[in-house]
């Protein structure tokens, strides 16, 4: 402050107005800068003929905490507790906030407990078998060492000693490391290498900073490899990673993947696929990645004709039967379909797998629920009529699994399986199956749905 004040002086003797003064000094020491009412207060006492400016000083009696004792306390209690506050020094010392706070600022010359006393990479609560890996002493004998330390001069000032900066040294002088690999155990990376690894460490996806390795891992979890780590960036994907190993180091790639090996990738690694082709590794083409084709019920000839009494054996009863006609009802409408849609599993050559379908139904209690179900069942010929009796090792639906709550079930069926089943392989098959009536839907207009209002023109009247 009695800088500030010196220049305040200098400022009056040269004429300079008062609110000019507060400027200059708000530009030249920032939030340090004394306050306005402050700069008036000192601006008019040398305007009215004061030349000393030193403080004056304070009534009452004086402090009689900021000893020799008490500062060679707090200073043996903050070397002791790394992370202890001046609120909780105070009540160690048995002093006041503020006498603490003026004996780390203004005798031990610290603005931060962490700027002389607190290293952030050194843990202290290692052992001392463990600290010793790093330094040749103890950690209380490091300590005493350390209370020795004073400032040292640099350019444009000083600068403390950190508990860091003596650990350096000693480790230095202990393992013989070379300085670069001592800044990366020290965190002693400089400013743009700090701000190259923030950038390219963010994770768009993930919303944080991270690094990811990458593992080749056996189909049983054994981990086989791990390459890496490597930045997160857009320009370290799934492709460039692999291709970056091939080139750092084929030898070693090569025991994992040899020629005439299929490989499975996905979208990431499609800037990869050359690179493999090369090396005679087969890659699936893309467009085998979508295994699923649709198809009309009626495309459907294999599916086997079954009676009703094999219909009520599999769903142990008649309820899942009764509903089967309105679910298939209202998979129609909702689709705005004519025919019963589904979906069968094609082959490399993107031909239909028989043996194998999946069908989406709708849930009947909500309207934005859909189901999946797979039905697995034994193609057979023509209107073969297959009820299942003969060999039960032969049964025409050999399995099924729904993704709604009682889908799983191995002991009868849910209504969205049986109402597939028993359209497909019962109901199509019959002149006359009567489905619940619709006549109160069709009485009731349908804004988004109007299908025979399309191609109306709208009639001009003429008022």
């Amino acid at each position: 402050m009695e800088e500030q004040r010196i220049c305040i002086k200098f400022c009056v003797k040269n004429g300079i107005k008062c609110a000019n003064v507060v400027r200059i000094l708000q530009t030249a020491f920032g939030d340090q800068a004394m306050s306005q009412n402050r700069v008036f207060e000192w601006y008019r006492r040398f305007r009215d003929g004061r030349e000393n400016t030193e403080d004056d000083p304070r009534s009452g009696r004086p402090s009689t905490a900021i000893t020799d004792k008490n500062v060679e306390k707090v200073k043996q209690i903050v070397l002791a507790n790394r992370r202890i506050i001046v609120r909780e020094l105070a009540e160690e010392v048995e002093a006041s906030f503020e006498s603490c706070r003026k004996i780390l600022v203004d005798v031990l010359g610290v603005r931060r407990l962490a700027a002389k006393f607190v290293p952030k990479l050194l843990n202290f609560y290692l052992n001392d078998d463990e600290f010793e890996c790093f330094c040749p002493m103890t950690k209380v004998q490091f300590r005493k060492l350390f209370a020795y330390c004073d400032r040292v001069p640099c350019q444009g000032g000083y600068r403390y000693v950190s508990k860091k900066d003596l650990l350096t040294f000693l480790c230095k002088m202990r393992q013989g490391l070379s300085d670069d690999f001592l800044k990366v155990m020290f965190q002693y990376p400089s400013r743009q290498a700090t701000s190259m690894a923030i950038a390219t460490s963010y994770c768009v996806h993930k919303g944080r900073h991270l690094i990811k390795p990458v593992l080749i891992v056996a189909p049983d979890g054994y981990i086989l490899d791990i390459q890496g780590p490597y930045f997160s960036d857009s320009r370290n994907n799934d492709a460039a990673i692999l291709r970056n190993e091939f080139v750092r180091d084929a030898e070693r790639m090569t025991r994992w993947f040899q020629e005439n090996d299929i490989v499975i990738v996905d979208r990431g690694y499609r800037d990869a696929t050359e690179l493999l082709a090369r090396l005679g590794i087969e890659n699936l083409n893309t467009k085998n990645a979508q295994r699923w084709i649709r198809l009309d019920a009626e495309q459907l000839l294999d599916f086997p004709v079954l009676t009703l009494d094999f219909l009520k054996n599999l769903t142990v009863g008649v309820y899942q039967i009764k509903l089967a006609a309105s679910y298939v009802q209202d998979k129609l409408q909702r689709d705005e379909e004519e025919e019963f849609q589904l979906e069968m599993l094609r082959d490399v050559n993107r031909l239909p797998q028989l043996g194998l379908m999946r069908v989406r139904i709708f849930s009947r209690f909500r309207n934005a629920t859909k189901y999946q179900l797979w039905i697995s069942y034994r193609p057979t010929g023509d209107n073969e009529v297959d009820d299942g009796m003969d060999n039960d090792e032969h049964t025409p639906i050999q399995g099924y699994y729904c993704t709604c709550k009682s889908g799983a079930r191995t002991l009868g069926t849910c209504a969205h399986i049986a109402s597939v089943i028993w359209f497909m392989g019962y109901a199509r098959h019959q002149a006359n199956i009567r489905y619940p009536s619709i006549k109160l839907i069709e009485s009731i207009h349908d804004a988004a749905n109007r299908q025979q209002q399309r191609n109306i023109v709208p009639e001009v009247i003429d008022v």
